[in-house]
């Protein structure tokens, strides 16, 4: 249902009425700022993430170049093995 303001059910524009107003330059660049802080966060929160997992692929690649028995492989047959 059309409104009184526009009949005909048209986009009703208004010549010299009030202009869209934006937040101030300070604003935004407080805003720009923090997102650019988040960013950097982000990114170093990626790279410590993969430096860990490098970390742990050398420790675990290293543990397995020379494993360690707990029982010899001679008194398996005497212990009881689980």
């Amino acid at each position: 249902m059309p409104s009184p303001a526009d009949p005909d059910g048209q986009l009703v524009v208004h010549e010299g009425g009030a202009k869209p107003t934006s937040p101030p330059a300070e604003a935004q660049l407080r805003e720009r700022m923090a997102l650019v802080a988040a960013r950097r966060a982000a990114q170093a929160a990626v790279l410590a993430a993969e430096e860990e997992s490098r970390d742990l692929l050398q420790l675990l690649q290293q543990q397995e170049q020379g494993p360690v028995l707990v029982t010899p492989h001679y008194d398996a047959t005497r212990i009881k093995v689980r």
